[in-house]
């Protein structure tokens, strides 16, 4: 086909869709079913890999950590550990542990469990994480108090991630925490660059080893290694040291592990659910572009009976079902984007502590894309079979139909 004869097909179906289109309202509950087909698998998929997306941005921040986690040999969770304070001490005198400009070595001996708040959405109690941390915990993990201060060493006060402060109720700055039979004011909000700390609340490591009866015993270390030893030395060191009985966990691996999990536990839930939707929404469309093209085979006869090719007459009617479908994908992004964009919500699916980890959806712009793709092939398979049934009709048979 030289350049002439595609630009002269091109304009036919072009011309066939501008009457296509025009003649839409006579028949247009059928195209309102291929649209609604296609809404129905855009606005499923979109929705549930925007939760896919927003929970591994939240991870991937501390996925991308250099920080190295110590906990109690054949612990697999900071719940389930226990680290003497001597051995943190060990810990602490590594060499190959980092130091800051005064000499203090970057090691962070935290003790965690959880709370209950309710969520401000629902008002239903959710696990809410509760770490016990040392001031120099906002260094290792990069983190800042945006408003108010850090707890006051011994003091029942706490320290609220900005994440957890938005999505439960009871964290804001003045309000009173009960932990045990005590009563705990929140007295700062902190953020930074580590997403899954801003769903956490913390307090003085002392006081909440005292509140939970702990002694001087912490659940996990946190530190950053020194410049040039690798993940390997550090564990070599510390896993054979007689002394100790730990073990090390790279921070990005303990985090990367969580959001392989469940990003694809989400993925597989919603191409699998738009796979099954969108194999019912074809058919539907098949069905419904088959009894359009039985109404209007007489059109289309016409058409051909005025010097217009069959591949002009069989790409319009493709093309007619292909802009439906779009139009509907479009319109369920748009609503997918304008309702859960940007909207906070959380989770302790995969979580290793059995806290919730608050995140938000992001209907990101690949999505979109995606969604785009899985309607465009529901709304050419639907329209090709039922298009090129009608053209192997013979002219004369199809001219005889009635309207």
């Amino acid at each position: 086909m030289n350049s002439l004869t595609l630009w002269g097909w091109i304009g036919q179906v072009m011309r066939l869709t501008v009457i296509a289109i025009a003649g839409m309202r006579r028949h247009w509950m059928r195209s309102a079913s291929t649209l609604v087909g296609a809404m129905g698998v855009v606005g499923v998929l979109v929705s549930l890999l925007s939760i896919a997306r927003g929970y591994e941005e939240v991870l991937r921040l501390a996925s991308t950590s250099t920080n190295e986690m110590v906990l109690m040999r054949g612990a697999t969770a900071e719940i389930g550990s226990t680290i003497p304070a001597d051995q943190a001490l060990l810990v602490r005198q590594s060499p190959s542990v980092a130091h800051d400009a005064q000499g203090q070595p970057l090691v962070s001996a935290e003790v965690f469990t959880t709370i209950k708040q309710p969520r401000r959405d629902t008002g239903q109690p959710m696990g809410v994480s509760l770490r016990g941390v040392e001031p120099v915990a906002l260094t290792v993990r990069g983190l800042h108090v945006v408003e108010g201060r850090l707890p006051q060493p011994g003091r029942f006060e706490l320290v609220v991630g900005r994440q957890a402060a938005q999505t439960f109720s009871g964290l804001a700055i003045g309000d009173t925490v009960r932990i045990g039979t005590a009563g705990w004011k929140v007295v700062g909000t902190f953020a930074g660059s580590h997403g899954p700390a801003q769903s956490e609340v913390w307090a003085d490591l002392g006081a909440l080893q005292s509140a939970l009866e702990r002694g001087t015993s912490s659940s996990v270390l946190l530190l950053q290694p020194a410049a040039g030893v690798a993940h390997a030395q550090l564990a070599s060191e510390l896993e054979h040291d007689p002394r100790l009985q730990v073990r090390l966990l790279a921070e990005r691996d303990y985090y990367g592990q969580q959001t392989e999990s469940m990003t694809r536990f989400v993925r597989s839930l919603g191409w699998g659910m738009a796979l099954l939707m969108g194999l019912g929404a074809t058919f539907a469309a098949l069905n419904t572009a088959q009894a359009g093209v039985s109404a209007r085979l007489r059109e289309i006869a016409t058409f051909k009976a005025l010097g217009f090719r069959d591949s002009a007459v069989m790409g319009s009617l493709v093309f007619e079902s292909l802009l439906l479908a779009l139009a509907g994908a479009a319109l369920a992004s748009l609503l997918v984007w304008t309702a859960l964009d940007g909207h906070s919500t959380s989770t302790m699916f995969f979580s290793h502590n059995y806290s919730q980890v608050v995140f938000a959806f992001d209907v990101a712009p690949i999505l979109l894309l995606q969604a785009a793709a899985i309607a465009a092939v529901i709304g050419v398979a639907g329209g090709w079979w039922p298009a090129a049934a009608a053209l192997r009709r013979p002219l004369s048979a199809s001219l005889a139909e009635r309207r």
